[in-house]
Parts: structure tokens; sequence; C-alpha cells
């Protein structure tokens, strides 16, 4: 049986030690860190009265991801990548800590928000950029399904427990949680994985080198067209979760109807991704790449005829599926990358996909003041397939290396 004909099994991916370490690792931080989010969002209310600081401190944390995930890209050529996972937990646990200090002023906390912003870019680097090595042909794309079970299972448990949590301690409880949480992840990393020297090492600058790699990368059609598939569609796709709150409220349900639909979106991507990582063959991944990739975006169109909420939740569920087409751009992004760039490349991928998200939050944001909520889901739905179905004309046209 051909390599593109076998399914691998979560048992054979978890098999990897080293993989397993860095999985358990995530998904403590990760864990913690959404339950934080919570806190202290509430923790920036309660001081301000200003729901407006409260929504920035939940986001602001994605700005740092334009600029550190661009000039500190190179990074992982130059320092191995468990010095730099370990470096960047124990820096987060820092600033988190520091948030529980009494008496902080509103904007040291959101300062805070965004050091620790600048470290997870860098963390995920150096992530990106030794999963290759760790896990080798389709363990790869299995591994990265099972990094974002954990990034959605987080948000489904860490919301809800954030929310419980807060209800029986204090908001500077569950930041101090956190950081532990952080300081957890980084002692797994440093007993569980093994200290793997850089690919390469590089001669200029940092920022240099870093810069260097974008331009390269711009350059290359198939690398541009692929980069453009990890960015937009995800852009757009955040849409429907970006007015779930005014299109619960319009439909009278108020808090719980939103947390259930963005439960449905988790829910969905949760789904979608096992199926994907677990029944299909690579070859039917491939395959079925263009349409789950389109298929983000059909159950918004039925948001033209403005659906009750129960029937919202399902075409966010729906909607949800279709993110598995992600797994087949890894690999091919990661087949594209020559060894030289991929540090690089993975590392914009990761960076580029969080901020371009954290902008379809706020182009959703901004058309809702002029539209309806279930126009806005809807033509973003609209826009979302053409948009895509353009980037996929795109990387069809481009060969493989």
């Amino acid at each position: 049986m051909t390599t593109s004909e076998r399914r691998t099994t979560y048992r054979e991916v978890l098999a990897h030690r080293e993989f397993t370490a860095v999985l358990v690792a995530w998904s403590v931080s990760m864990l913690g860190n959404v339950m934080a989010h919570v806190a202290l969002s509430f923790l920036v209310f309660s001081r301000s009265g200003s729901p407006l600081l409260a929504a920035i401190s939940f986001s602001i944390g994605w700005v740092p991801h334009l600029f550190v995930g661009t000039l500190f890209a190179g990074l992982p050529d130059r320092v191995p990548a468990r010095r730099l996972m370990v470096s960047a937990d124990l820096l987060c646990a820092a600033f988190v800590g520091l948030m529980v200090v009494p008496g902080l002023p509103i904007p040291v906390l959101l300062l805070l928000v965004v050091l620790e912003g600048c470290v997870t870019p860098i963390f995920q680097a150096g992530r990106a950029s030794t999963l290759p090595d760790l896990l080798p042909g389709d363990h790869y794309v299995v591994g990265k399904a099972l990094l974002s079970l954990v990034a959605q299972s987080s948000q489904l448990v860490g919301y809800a427990l954030g929310g419980a949590l807060l209800a029986v301690v204090a908001p500077t409880t569950a930041l101090l949680i956190d950081a532990a949480s952080f300081v957890v992840s980084a002692l797994v990393l440093r007993m569980g994985t093994r200290e793997h020297a850089p690919v390469r090492s590089p001669a200029t600058s940092l920022a240099r080198d870093s810069l260097e790699g974008v331009r390269l990368i711009g350059r290359d059609r198939r690398l541009r067209a692929l980069l453009l598939l990890s960015w937009l569609p995800p852009m757009l796709g955040v849409v429907p979760e970006a007015i779930a709150i005014p299109y619960s409220a319009a439909h009278g349900s108020g808090g719980s109807g939103a947390g259930l639909l963005f439960a449905a979106v988790a829910g969905g991507v949760i789904l979608g991704e096992l199926v994907v990582a677990r029944l299909f063959r690579p070859a039917t991944r491939l395959r079925a790449m263009g349409v789950l990739a389109l298929a983000i975006f059909v159950p918004p169109l039925v948001f033209f005829a403005r659906p009750p909420i129960i029937v919202a939740i399902v075409l966010f569920f729906l909607s949800g599926l279709g993110w598995s087409y992600g797994l087949a751009k890894s690999q091919l992004l990661l087949d594209a990358l020559p060894l030289e760039l991929r540090t690089r490349g993975l590392s914009m991928e990761q960076s580029g996909a969080m901020l371009t998200q954290g902008i379809g939050f706020v182009l959703a944001g901004a058309v809702a003041e002029v539209l309806k909520p279930h126009q806005v889901i809807a033509y973003g739905g609209l826009t979302g397939l053409v948009v895509t179905a353009l980037v996929l004309a795109e990387v069809r046209a481009t060969k493989p290396r």
C-alpha cells in the first residue's frame, strides 16, 4: 500500500513521544490561556465599566502577529526549538503573573496583554519548525490536526470553565492559574523533548534574514497561493463568529444563544478534522480540499433568509466542518517549501492566519454598523465563496515541486 493510500492513525502519531510532550504542553497552556481571556475581560470591565476596553483586552493580543511574526520568523533558524518554546512559556507566565498586581492601571494591563501577544508567535514559530522533524510524512498532517483539535476543544471547555470559575473566585485567581499553566507547559517541554539543532545558521541579522525569507516566499507563485489559501478563507470564515453576539441579541437569545453559536462552530471544526484526519487517505484529503474550503461559506448564504437561532446553530456547525480543508493545505505548503525556507514559511503561515482572523473580526464588526447581523453573515459567505474559489484556482494553476 502506497503512502498516498494508507491512513495514519492517531496512535501512530502519539507514539512519537516528543510530539506527545508538545501536545500535552500546548493543551495545558491553551486551556489556561482561554480561561484567562475570560477573566481578563471581566477584570477590565469591572475596573473600567467600558465594554470597548473589555473587547480590546480580549483581542489586542492578536496585533503583535503582524510585526513579530514577520521580523522574528527566522528565529528558530538560530535558536533550538525547545529552548525557544520553554523561554516563551516562561515569559508568558511572567507577563500574566504581573497582571494580578493590585490596582494596576488599565493601560498597563493592556500593555502586558500586548507583550504576551508578542511572545506567542515566537512559541508558535518554534513549534512549527520542529514538527516536520518530529513527524515524518503524513504523520505531520495528523499531528497538526491533533493540535487544532486541542485549540478548538480548549475554547469549548475553557470558556465554559472560565465563566464557571469566575462565579467562585476572583479574576486575579484565574489569571494566576493561567500563569501556572505556562510554567507546567515549560516543564513538560523541557523534560519531554530533546534539543534539536536549527536547520540552518544564517550569517545576516535576524530582521534581515526574516524579511529576506518573506521576499523569497512572496516571489514564488505557488507559495504565495498556498499562503493566501491559509489566510483568506479563515479571515472571511470567522464572520459568523464575529456577528454571533449581535445575531443572538437580535433574536432575543442573549448570551446563552451566542454561547451555543460559538460552541457550534468549534464542534463542527472538531468533528470535521476528526473525520478528515482519521478516515480520509492523504490523496482523498487533497482531492476534497477545494470542496471543503468552499463548504465553509455555503451555510452562511442561508442567512439571507434570517433563520431562527436554532437553525443558525446548525448552520454554524455545518460551516465549521469545512475548516478541515486546512489539513490538506498544510501538507501542500510543507511539500512546496524548500528546506532553507521551511521555518520562515511555516512561521508566516501561522502568524498570518492569526492576524487575518483578527482582521476578519474587525471588518465584520465594522460592516455590522451599517448592515443587519444576518446580512453581514450572508454577504460574508458570498464574498468567501468568490475569494476562496479564486485562490483555489491559483493553487491549481501552479505546479507542485
